[in-house]
């Protein structure tokens, strides 16, 4: 749950490093939030589908199979590049690296795909709801709390309004 808004800032201060998505993958995620889709679809296909078959290929296949390196981060480091690698859209592929470290030591640490495929659906199926959120509710609550936690920076020519992170909350 934490680490939700923090890598969402990583991410928006990095944009200047990316370049734009294709146009292919910004109408993807538009159609994501789109009112014409019920909103189970879009859930199923981004966060449910992707958190049980990527947590068994990378974590149950990948990691346990490199378990036997000497070096115990070498596993790690290998299956969070793999996992990075596949989600092929730059801003996705630092991110996904970055996250698949965590999901790797949760493997490791519990033993279990179990709290990797619940971090991977709470992570993707959050991104997945808070694009079919209004954005002007969204602007209501964060007026209500002071935008001292967070803020809806406004929407822009071809892009949809984001969500930001104020350092509040995400110390």
């Amino acid at each position: 749950f934490l680490l939700m808004p923090i890598s969402m800032e990583l991410l928006h201060s990095l944009d200047w490093f990316f370049p734009p998505p294709p146009e292919g993958v910004a109408k993807l995620m538009q159609s994501m939030g789109s009112q014409e889709v019920a909103w189970w679809l879009p859930l199923l296909a981004f966060a449910v589908a992707p958190a049980v078959c990527e947590e068994l290929a990378f974590r149950g296949f990948i990691l346990s199979g490199l378990q036997r390196a000497r070096h115990p981060w070498v596993p790690i480091i290998l299956s969070s590049i793999a996992f990075g690698v596949v989600h092929m859209i730059p801003q996705q592929v630092f991110n996904a690296m970055l996250l698949g470290v965590v999901i790797a030591l949760l493997a490791i640490v519990s033993r279990s795909l179990i709290p990797g495929i619940v971090f991977h659906l709470f992570f993707n199926g959050t991104q997945v709801l808070l694009s079919r959120v209004d954005a002007a509710q969204l602007q209501e609550l964060s007026q209500r709390t002071g935008d001292w936690l967070f803020r809806i920076t406004p929407a822009t020519t071809g892009e949809t309004a984001s969500l930001r992170f104020e350092w509040p909350l995400l110390l």
